[in-house]
């Protein structure tokens, strides 16, 4: 899986209480931060998150659905309002052909919404098994695989694939929430915001000096990508976004019950 080349852990404060994905998309909402920012796949952000080793962390969004610890921080996310061009599940033959299913199973938010779009557009309970998304995937057993982040960039021209982000606009009609920074419910949140919010401010007026040091697009793809296809807000499409994929997971079975969406008081 593809790291920045901007920050090595080594070089990032031992006293860090912050985390994030290693993705291109997430760039812009740690600029200036860096060295502040621990960075690991979502899955172990989880899990340092849930052990208490870190306290505030940009992190799948369903997994706010599972830990009634956590807070939402408010104005903040990675989402798309349509295609994501990063979560994509490809397949080999037709998608409402597959059985079975591997998994990159980095992110519990985009293994959720494939889930759900294959129970609801397509009417398939394929077989998932979790595995590494350096499998020889054409040579595999597999139908089709779901990959995220960096690595679906590299392989969009490879298979034919679903965008995920894009079936879910045609769906319903909403942007969708991938991953917003959340908190502990006993920290306070108010200087933390503060500083994440001009984080965001510096990366959004910087997205041309981004692009430029990533090594994984050219400059160009990684502009367009940053600016056309993610969007960085979490307002109230966003809000109603993130309650009608709690509400159709419930419905499809694919969780037990529905949470509230509770922000921060910041």
């Amino acid at each position: 899986m593809n790291e920045f080349n901007f920050v090595r852990q080594m070089d990032v404060k031992a006293e860090s209480t912050l985390g994030a994905p290693p993705f291109l998309n997430c760039r812009p909402l740690i600029y200036g931060i860096e060295k502040e920012v621990k960075l690991a796949v979502p899955s172990r952000l989880t899990a340092l998150f849930q052990k208490r080793q870190l306290e505030v962390v940009l992190m799948p969004v369903v997994e706010f659905f599972r830990n009634p610890r956590a807070l939402l921080l408010p104005e903040m996310a990675i989402a798309s309002n349509g295609p994501v061009h990063s979560v994509r599940f490809f397949y080999k033959n037709k998608p409402e052909e597959v059985k079975k299913v591997a998994l990159d199973s980095a992110s519990k938010t985009s293994e959720m919404l494939l889930r759900l779009i294959l129970k609801e557009k397509y009417g398939l309970t394929p077989d998932f098994s979790p595995t590494s998304v350096k499998i020889d995937f054409l040579n595999s057993v597999y139908d089709g695989i779901l990959v995220i982040g960096d690595p679906a960039l590299e392989m969009v021209d490879q298979f034919p694939s679903l965008d995920l982000g894009g079936v879910w606009k045609e769906m319903t009609g909403l942007p969708f929430v991938y991953a917003c920074w959340m908190m502990d419910k006993d920290q306070d949140g108010r200087k933390v915001f503060e500083k994440l919010t001009r984080a965001k401010e510096r990366g959004l007026q910087n997205l041309a000096q981004i692009a430029e040091e990533n090594e994984l697009l050219s400059a160009a793809d990684a502009q367009n990508y940053l600016s056309q296809y993610i969007r960085f807000d979490l307002g109230e499409k966003e809000r109603e976004g993130i309650e009608t994929f709690q509400k159709l997971l419930v419905k499809n079975g694919l969780m037990e019950t529905h949470r509230e969406l509770h922000f921060a008081n910041v």
